[in-house]
């Protein structure tokens, strides 16, 4: 099915900050918590730009941190009926060298995700163009409010989740 994509993102001269959100953990039966803090290097990119998620995690617990992973995920709601709702990971790092964090101890590291189309199990959203190049992931579109939706669009989003 062929989309037409009616918005265009804000360009390299967007004022817009990094998203960055703070996560605390604590565990039953354990002391201390395990604070995260993600970033990401800007706030709006273009096709073919890598994602740098800047991690710093600070373990004050009693248990060991053995894995890390962090994923793109592409979020497809298609509003032509209820369940049009599929998600697919784009992109996925996972640990190998930081992992275990111990007791006590701290993390500061970055990885850097290309989103890529790869085999999924549900629709994902790409855009292709009339040349013979490889279809690319589909833009995020975005809505001013909930009565703006148009009940004939596919409203596409991405998210980082650590």
């Amino acid at each position: 099915m062929g989309v037409r994509v009616v918005q265009a993102g804000g360009g390299a001269g967007s004022t817009v900050q990094p998203p960055r959100a703070t996560a605390t953990k604590p565990f039953i039966l354990s002391d201390g918590k395990i604070t995260l803090e993600a970033s990401l290097d800007k706030a709006d990119y273009q096709h073919g730009d890598s994602i740098h998620v800047t991690l710093a995690i600070n373990n004050t617990t009693n248990k060991t941190i053995r894995r890390i992973k962090v994923l793109v995920v592409q979020h497809v709601d298609v509003c032509m009926f209820s369940n049009g709702k599929f998600k697919n990971v784009v992109a996925m790092a996972d640990c190998k060298g930081e992992c275990p964090v111990g007791p006590g101890a701290s993390l500061h590291t970055t990885y850097t995700l290309s989103p890529a189309k790869g085999v999924t199990k549900n629709w994902i959203a790409l855009e292709d163009s009339y040349s013979k190049g490889e279809p690319t992931l589909a833009s995020t579109v975005t809505c001013g409010s909930q009565e703006d939706r148009n009940v004939f669009a596919i409203y596409v989003s991405y998210y980082v989740k650590v």
